[in-house]
């Protein structure tokens, strides 16, 4: 009998994990063929880089381990994420400049993610529906654009993460050492991935301590938290090791040169990051705010109750705000906004529900104000998806048009008019090279000039060797972005005279051909925008 309901209980963990690995599945991958998604181009953010390691590989001709070393090394100067790094160059170089097995890895890490969170809510105690509420909350919204934009290292980084949870949650109920290597591999490689997921290791190392009060106990006492740490010292100290020497290495590597505080100055300082985090809540994490308040005044009314999630609080607190901190000079938008939107579902979705402290109308309003957000963030994922789509095949386009009209006529000058986006201005130029043509010249628009390029390093293009005797009317074709483009910024019809160009629209990219050159250059009308509630 007893053996009949373990039986039972296994097979509806079976078939629960069968039914979120299809529904994630199919929430992901049906977006992407409903849509068109699927073999859309570059979208000249993060992406470009990959045409450079082709150019190193092909052009250049370096060997595989020189492009990676080479890579690793320039980024180094700027940034610390040895993993994503290593691997990006290396995955590129081997499925060449074809787009879809990258974006098939990039779907199967974000599967992936959605169902080890699932499932490492669940093992906590969590329902199946706030399990689901919480996975949907931290993953859709603005920061979807993670999942198909092949740059972006914001989905594998969540994706270690959530494997470093699942691996330390299941050796603090089972205490098996397999599940504390894969908790303290994971959890290496998520902070080798990128610098902000290195501030996760505090929340780590709490929610080790604050195992038991997060269970149900709400006693927190010094004496405690002293035995809590003494009783998990195996894993709690590997996570403080690593987190504190990727910090400490990031100080010493980047503190030499002062920081914007000093010289910018204080107060200046103060109120760009400020007025940064204002904007993001008033933009990418509007419906986070706008629930956010929401959920806070009906917490309150349970205040008695509150002194259950006292843990949870603290937990979240140093979840989120050393995101808020790393990114107040450019703001939480877009990618950036995980791992942010994680602990916010944990400390909403998860913690009010786990700790039964709801009852009554306000439970079902509560959940009310969660099914709306839900569904809030759904219409913008939709829509952050179509964009893709649309900017994809535009840039695509421009790419095959430029490589097709320089085999007519090799002489031909092109003018990239992307700036100040010089990702941009790269993959024009580089794609270019790899179809064996060096004829881009850059529209520097700080400078107001042009410019020639060069193969540099992943964070230089330009050549800088002064201003050239060129001007934009002595062009053959000019490329420039479009107000349909986010990044758009001034009209570059008004550098030229615009009667002698015909004006071709390629998606978010204007093309204009000199009429001496082609009469048909056969672009084609990108598809439109399609999500457009």
């Amino acid at each position: 009998m007893i053996m009949e309901k373990i039986n039972s209980v296994s097979m509806s963990k079976n078939k629960e994990l069968l039914f979120i690995i299809l529904f994630y599945t199919a929430a992901i991958i049906s977006v992407f063929l409903l849509l068109g998604m699927f073999g859309s181009g570059f979208q000249f953010v993060d992406d470009p880089d990959f045409l450079h390691y082709h150019v190193l590989h092909e052009i250049k001709g370096m060997s595989f381990s020189e492009v990676v070393l080479t890579i690793f090394k320039e980024d180094l100067i700027l940034r610390v994420r040895p993993v994503y790094i290593l691997l990006r160059p290396a995955f590129s170089l081997l499925f060449g400049l074809n787009l879809i097995p990258l974006q098939l890895i990039r779907i199967a890490e974000t599967i992936l993610t959605m169902v080890v969170l699932h499932v490492t809510a669940r093992r906590c105690g969590n329902s199946f529906w706030a399990s689901l509420g919480f996975v949907l909350v931290g993953m859709i919204g603005y920061q979807s654009c993670s999942f198909w934009k092949l740059g972006t290292q914001e989905v594998a980084a969540t994706m270690w993460f959530s494997i470093t949870l699942w691996a330390l949650t299941a050796y603090l109920y089972e205490k098996k050492k397999t599940y504390q290597i894969i908790s303290i591999l994971s959890f290496t490689i998520m902070c080798g991935y990128k610098e902000n997921y290195i501030l996760l290791f505090p929340f780590i190392a709490l929610y080790c301590v604050f195992f038991e009060e997060t269970k149900g106990s709400t006693q927190i006492t010094i004496k405690g938290v002293f035995q809590s740490v003494k009783d998990k010292l195996s894993i709690w100290l590997p996570y403080c090791v690593i987190g504190a020497l990727f910090l400490i290495f990031i100080l010493f590597h980047f503190g030499k040169g002062g920081d914007a505080g000093e010289s910018l100055g204080i107060l200046y300082t103060v109120k760009l990051y400020v007025g940064n985090l204002i904007e993001s809540f008033a933009t990418d994490l509007k419906w986070f705010r706008r629930f956010g308040l929401f959920f806070i005044m009906v917490l309150l009314t349970y205040w008695e109750d509150l002194k259950k999630i006292i843990p949870e609080l603290l937990l979240f607190l140093v979840f989120v705000l050393p995101q808020f901190l790393i990114y107040a000079s450019t703001g939480v938008t877009e990618r950036y906004i995980l791992p942010f939107s994680i602990g916010y579902a944990y400390f909403f979705i998860l913690v009010p529900f786990k700790k039964t402290i709801f009852f009554g109308v306000r439970k079902k309003i509560y959940t009310m104000g969660i099914v709306l957000l839900i569904l809030a963030h759904l219409r913008i994922y939709l829509r952050e998806a179509d964009y893709f789509r649309y900017r994809g095949n535009g840039t695509q386009q421009t790419l095959d048009y430029l490589a097709a009209v320089s085999k007519e006529n090799e002489s031909i000058k092109i003018l990239s008019c992307i700036s100040p986006n010089q990702e941009g201005d790269s993959a024009i130029y580089y794609n270019q090279l790899l179809n064996g043509y060096d004829n881009v010249y850059v529209w520097r628009y700080q400078e107001k000039m042009i410019d020639i390029c060069e193969v540099k390093n992943i964070y230089k293009l330009y050549a800088d060797n002064g201003e050239i005797d060129l001007s934009p009317d002595d062009m053959d074709v000019i490329v420039a972005y479009n107000d349909d483009d986010r990044r758009f910024i001034y009209d570059a019809s008004e550098l030229f005279d615009t009667q002698n160009y015909t004006k071709y629209k390629s998606g978010t990219i204007d093309i204009y051909v000199k009429n001496t050159v082609i009469n048909d250059p056969g672009i084609k009308q990108v598809r439109n925008l399609m999500i457009n509630f």
